[in-house]
Order: C-alpha cells, then sequence, then structure tokens
C-alpha cells in the first residue's frame, strides 16, 4: 500500500476503502520511510531515525550500569555485594535483564541468590566474624591475624589461619601499623664490654632489658623500663618514670626477681643506666652474670627491641595524645603482655 502511495498510482482513500484500513494508518507507515534529506545530502527516514535513538538509549544505560559498578569484573561479584549492586542499579530506575547482562550474572543466579539460605558454616562465619570486629575496634584495630587468632582462644574459638585471613577480608580487617622509624647512631664513653650470650647455648636462662622513651603528651616524655625472659617469651616486669635513670633499670630488675627464678644472664645495651655502678652492684648481689651489646647494634637485643618497636607504632603512635597518664600507658603494656607478640620470634 505504502509503495502504491509513492509511486502516484493510488489515494490513501481508495487504498483504504478497499483494504480495510484507515487512513490514518496509512499515513503513519508512508511516514516512517519517507526519505527525510540530511544536511549533508544523505537520505534517512523516521524508522531508522527511532532506531538510531534506541540504541544510543540503550549504550547510554549499558555505560552508565557500567559506571556505577565501578568496573567490577563477574569474578568479584558475590551473594552479598551482588544483591546489593543489583537492587541499588534497580533503585536508579535500570532494567533488570540489562543490569545482569552487563554484569555477566545468569538470570538463574540471581534467584539463586535471593532465594538463598545460609548454611551452618555461613552463620558461624558470621558470628565470628562479629567477634573479630569487636575485639579488633576494642584493641586500637592494631590486630592482625597472629594476635585475632590468639584472642579468638578466650572465647574458646580455634579456627585455622586461612579462614582467619578470610574473614578479615570479607569484614573490612587490616592492621593499622605505623611506619618503621630509622634508628637513629649511638656513642657511649665506656670501653665494649663482653657479649656473654652470644655463643651460649638455648637452655641456659636468660633475660634481656631495655629502655625506651615515649611522648606522652606534647612536649612531656615518659621512660619505659622492661624485662623480657626468653624461656617462657614474655615481659615479665616493666616500670614508667619520668626520668631515665639508674634508679628505673634497678627497680624493674627488683620487681622482676621478686616474683620470677633469677637467670644465669642479663643482657642489655652499653647504656649508662646499665654500666652504672648501682645496676653492676645489684647484679653482683644476685650472682647474675652481665651480657653487652656490641655498640650501635641493637639486633644483638633483638627480642625486647621488637618489643617496644611494636608496642610503639601500635599502641603509641597510631594512638598518640589520646592518653594523658601513666596509668593507660600501662594498661596498653598489659595488652602487650597478654598476647605476646613475641611468641612469634
Amino acid at each position: 500500500m505504502v509503495k502504491l502511495y509513492l509511486e502516484g498510482h493510488r489515494s490513501m482513500a481508495s487504498l483504504s476503502r478497499e483494504y480495510g484500513v484507515t487512513t490514518w494508518s496509512i499515513s503513519k507507515w508512508v511516514k516512517s520511510i519517507e526519505p527525510i534529506k540530511l544536511s549533508n545530502g544523505k537520505q534517512t527516514n523516521l524508522t531508522e531515525i527511532k532506531d538510531l535513538i534506541k540504541e544510543n538509549k540503550r549504550l547510554k544505560e549499558e555505560n552508565e550500569i557500567l559506571k556505577f559498578s565501578g568496573g567490577i569484573t563477574r569474578k568479584e561479584i558475590k551473594l552479598k555485594n551482588g544483591l546489593v549492586l543489583i537492587e541499588k542499579l534497580c533503585q536508579r530506575g535500570y532494567r533488570l535483564t540489562m543490569i545482569l547482562n552487563k554484569l555477566r550474572i545468569p538470570r538463574q543466579t540471581y534467584y539463586n541468590w535471593i532465594n538463598h539460605h545460609p548454611s551452618r558454616r555461613e552463620q558461624d562465619d558470621q558470628r565470628i566474624g562479629k567477634i573479630m570486629l569487636n575485639i579488633w575496634r576494642d584493641n586500637y584495630k592494631v590486630y592482625g591475624r597472629p594476635c585475632l587468632q590468639m584472642a579468638l582462644r578466650s572465647f574458646v574459638i580455634r579456627i585455622g589461619t586461612s579462614r582467619i585471613i578470610r574473614l578479615m577480608h570479607q569484614f573490612n580487617i587490616r592492621s593499622l601499623m605505623c611506619r618503621r622509624f630509622k634508628k637513629t647512631g649511638t656513642h657511649v664513653d665506656y670501653d665494649q664490654r663482653p657479649n656473654l650470650i652470644k655463643n651460649c647455648d638455648k637452655k641456659v636462662s636468660i633475660w634481656r632489658t631495655y629502655i625506651t622513651y615515649i611522648e606522652e603528651y606534647p612536649g612531656h616524655w615518659v621512660y619505659l623500663s622492661s624485662i623480657y625472659s626468653e624461656s617462657n617469651h614474655k615481659i615479665i616486669a616493666y616500670k614508667v618514670a619520668n626520668q631515665m635513670t639508674s634508679n628505673l633499670v634497678t627497680d624493674t630488675l627488683k620487681m622482676a626477681l621478686s616474683h620470677h627464678k633469677r637467670p644465669q644472664f642479663i643482657h642489655s645495651d652499653m647504656g649508662s643506666q646499665y654500666t652504672s655502678n648501682q645496676f653492676e652492684q645489684l647484679l653482683k648481689k644476685v650472682k647474675i652474670q652481665h651480657s653487652y651489646s656490641l655498640k650501635g647494634h641493637p639486633y644483638d637485643n633483638g627480642p625486647i627491641e621488637a618489643f617496644h618497636s611494636i608496642f610503639k607504632r601500635e599502641f603509641v603512635y597510631l594512638t598518640k595524645g589520646s592518653y594523658v597518664n601513666n596509668s593507660d600507658i600501662k594498661i596498653r603494656i598489659n595488652f602487650e603482655k597478654r598476647f605476646n607478640y613475641l611468641t612469634y620470634w
């Protein structure tokens, strides 16, 4: 009919009477294929223009879906994040068919997600994950996998390393570690004293001691003296003071001796507090041999140095200014003693 009309052989009225079609319908068909001349000299028609508009709309919708999803791939889309993403896209007015097509999610997979019922294993993961999250938040967000694994034992929960790592990823738990600070050089005015434990048998009883500084609040420093036992890998005594004197180290040693059997050796650096007559006389009195690190070699006293390094990076630098007195510092040291980072040395 359209061809007969365009070639001029028939009128719309005669075609309408013969074929029983309204003249409005014939007019609509004619307009849809009637040539339209463009500015560049080419010709098109209304049908092609409508198809082009429809295609542009489809491509725009696809691009917006991909842009909103952040370029996430099919392998990264799981049950939880997949349903959330699809729901958000549907709320923005995108068609479900288009969403599933562009995200490459089979329709059956989508309906399986909707009707999913968590297994007992998944329920346990949610329960343990929430406990891990609370432990992590309650401990300054510094616990990593080893500390979380030890902390879970207090809840009578013993799970493997791989499962803990998976749950940490699932609940976005990660240890907030501060960068390591470069250790400055050291200088002492004393002759080097012997390192008696360098080649000692592991069965020999050894304590290690060290002093570090902590900025309690801007412009005010306190000093932490601690003693580490190699036999049980724990901090057995510590003291916090406002001055770094020989009294600080001798009081720490007395505290350790009051609760623990004396060792054969105690190892320290060549600091003036440890080479003082007061400290040496106490060691002589309790019959403990004194071993020293080589000047400028902190690794000779590695375990106790590691304790102070981890303690300051996790509980001091990251929470700087959040405490105002020595009692809070002591609480944080007790956290370190309880979960015992040095077990992994």
